[in-house]
């Protein structure tokens, strides 16, 4: 037998919950590859490793796949600007003020808003190309980003579990869980400013401080919240990556939309001579309107439009020798039938006078 319970006897639904994993991981397969590697809220991360203490392997699974089934079935990416509203409400310059209650779910905003921005530096040099200027200017943007992302990201993690440790009950077991989250053990490197040995350095001062809080209290923590100008210098920091890291995205997008020609935004001026245009619109033989309607590249007709033209020329006089014709038909027509009609009738007359004037002779 098995150490391992069988899906359908599994604590997940009757397993549906691994039918779910691995049709999310199949539909969505590039979210899982190297470039966008795929990861669990940092919020889900802290639930399970408050589990695993005193949690067998089986049950470790049922709570993953439960989790992992509570999550959206399709992924989405909030906008920038909701992002750094979010991280900004949550670390006010005013530490008392500070909502560490949303600071994990703070972090993978500030993850995402990382992302994005690289994400769109990207599209926008494959649009235009690393030699342009403005793209050179965003990586000597990003190199500066990259830079305040590191020391908001450290920050955050620092006071956050600062925050946890001066609850007024210690728990051992909660801090353990918090530290793990925020740095899990043989992290990768963030940037060039966080590698993995900074981060391992980092992850071991850090549980320094739980084992000293456990031993003489959290008044030793006192001198921590005060170096390198306290909080109100990573909120500081946080503010000014937000700032730059939502205008960089904005020009990186302004950069990759297409932009239509003539617009305001286009780098063509509208006084460029435009493409030949084919009118539709007909003039009468006395219109007063000038042949520029109906050319273009400045007043040279293209062969198209002499065309059109000369069809347009050739039914009107089509239609006007049609007309004259039937005129001059009905006209004709018309007076012959008069003529004929008064000829016959003025013969008549002339006849039936020629007859009296023989019979006034002939009684004369």
């Amino acid at each position: 037998m098995s150490n391992f319970e069988s899906p359908l006897q599994s604590p997940t639904n009757d397993g549906r919950a691994l039918n779910w994993v691995l049709d999310h991981v199949t539909t969505h397969e590039e979210t899982y590859g190297d470039i966008y590697p795929a990861r669990l809220p940092l919020r889900t991360i802290f639930t399970l490793n408050c589990q695993t203490g005193a949690s067998s392997p089986n049950t470790f699974r049922g709570e993953l796949m439960k989790l992992l089934s509570d999550l959206p079935a399709q992924p989405c990416t909030l906008p920038p600007i909701f992002l750094t509203s979010f991280i900004k409400k949550c670390f006010p310059a005013d530490f008392t003020s500070v909502d560490f209650d949303q600071a994990l779910t703070a972090l993978d905003y500030l993850r995402d808003l990382d992302m994005r921005r690289k994400n769109e530096v990207e599209k926008a040099t494959k649009a235009k190309g690393q030699h342009d200027t403005k793209i050179k200017q965003m990586q000597n943007r990003l190199q500066k980003l990259d830079l305040l992302y590191a020391k908001a990201l450290v920050g955050i993690r620092r006071f956050t579990l600062i925050h946890e440790l001066s609850a007024p009950k210690f728990s051992r077991v909660q801090c353990s869980a918090l530290l793990n989250t925020l740095y899990p053990l043989e992290e990768e490197d963030i940037n060039l400013h966080l590698t993995a040995p900074q981060l391992s350095k980092q992850r071991q001062a850090l549980w320094g401080y739980i084992i000293g809080v456990q031993q003489n209290g959290p008044g030793i923590l006192d001198g921590v919240k005060g170096y390198n100008g306290g909080w109100k210098q990573i909120s500081e920091v946080i503010y000014a990556y937000c700032k730059l890291s939502l205008e960089l995205i904005q020009k990186a997008e302004d950069l990759t939309r297409p932009i239509s020609y003539g617009s305001f935004q286009s780098d063509v001026s509208i006084e460029e001579p435009q493409s030949p245009r084919i009118s539709t619109k007909r003039r009468d033989s006395d219109s007063r309107s000038s042949e520029g309607e109906f050319e273009g590249n400045g007043g040279r007709r293209s062969t198209l439009d002499k065309l059109v033209r000369g069809l347009q020329l050739a039914q009107r006089f089509r239609k006007k020798s049609t007309n004259k014709l039937g005129n001059s038909e009905w006209n004709s027509s018309k007076g012959k039938l008069y003529q004929s009609e008064f000829n016959s009738s003025q013969k008549g007359l002339a006849a039936q006078e020629w007859q009296q004037r023989e019979e006034v002779s002939m009684f004369a």
